[in-house]
């Protein structure tokens, strides 16, 4: 089995329905800030979905509009959900 790991972009650009047609029978993985998390993917066979959630919208905010590397952004939590 393989691991498919598909940025949540696909979302955005419109490429996520071909890319999971593409991806059946291995092990899907839907991640990175853009992320939904949404149990109803599961129902598309992803088997995690990795995401962030803002918790301090104001840190958030502050560290991004300075430019701030994504990995250093504040106010955020990283959040996982699997099958």
């Amino acid at each position: 089995m393989t691991v498919i790991s598909i940025m949540g972009t696909s979302f955005i650009n419109n490429t996520i329905r071909r890319l999971l047609e593409l991806s059946k029978a291995n092990f899907i993985l839907i991640l990175r800030a853009t992320a939904s998390l949404l149990p109803v993917l599961f129902s598309y066979d992803v088997d995690v979905t990795a995401g962030t959630e803002v918790v301090e919208p104001e840190k958030t905010i502050r560290s991004t509009s300075e430019s701030t590397i994504p990995s250093q952004v504040g106010g955020t939590k990283l959040l996982t959900m699997a099958k």
